[in-house]
């Protein structure tokens, strides 16, 4: 047969051919059963195998726990990378918050000049917020094929794989851009909302 896969993704189905031998050592009993007598199923082979193998002790395992297997080095890479982008969001989230809190701690006197100048609160977030959206494209631009290209390798890895798709990349770009927009304009709208004398009047 052509098409049976035996093994993981990684590894390309190559043809088999199959028989029937007389010699029982060294070869596999292949049971298919229900899942819900899986423990009165194996009370039964291991009295079966007693009874005809006596000197041979039984090994058994299931399938879909072997394919879990050929699968596992991916799965922890996966929790891994999830860990680390969950970590990496929360930190810059974090950092930003507070990067951007010094800088209109700093600017305080900058708004309230601008808002008696007739700045509404809108031109004050658009001010203030431009900067570190022109970052945020940047990091985008640099990071975008860096992933393009480790992910490209790390995908050669398998002889049957899937390819990146290219909506990934500007749909990234929109998630950060939105998470920094949500940030500045926290802080941004607190102090553009300020009374102009109040900011005027801050040390």
């Amino acid at each position: 047969v052509k098409d049976y896969h035996g093994l993981g993704l990684q590894e390309q189905i190559w043809p088999k051919a199959m028989d029937f031998g007389s010699n029982r050592h060294g070869r596999y009993f292949a049971l298919r059963f229900e899942t819900e007598a899986t423990t009165s199923l194996l009370d039964h082979v291991r009295e079966s195998w007693s009874a005809y193998n006596p000197d041979i002790p039984l090994q058994y395992f299931f399938l879909d726990e072997d394919f879990d297997r050929q699968y596992r080095s991916e799965d922890r890479l996966a929790r891994v990378l999830t860990l680390f982008t969950m970590i990496v969001l929360i930190v810059s989230g974090i950092g930003l918050l507070g990067l951007m809190s010094f800088v209109v701690l700093n600017r305080t006197k900058e708004v309230g000049i601008r808002k008696t100048l007739g700045a509404s609160v809108s031109d004050i977030l658009y001010i203030f917020s431009r900067e570190f959206i022109f970052l945020v494209i940047i990091a985008n631009i640099v990071a975008i094929p860096l992933v393009l290209y480790f992910g490209s390798h790390w995908l050669e890895n398998f002889a049957y794989r899937t390819t990146i798709q290219w909506w990934i990349f500007p749909l990234a770009l929109v998630v950060t851009v939105l998470l920094a927009c949500l940030a500045v304009g926290f802080q941004t709208l607190r102090t553009a909302r300020m009374n102009p004398v109040q900011a005027l009047n801050h040390e």
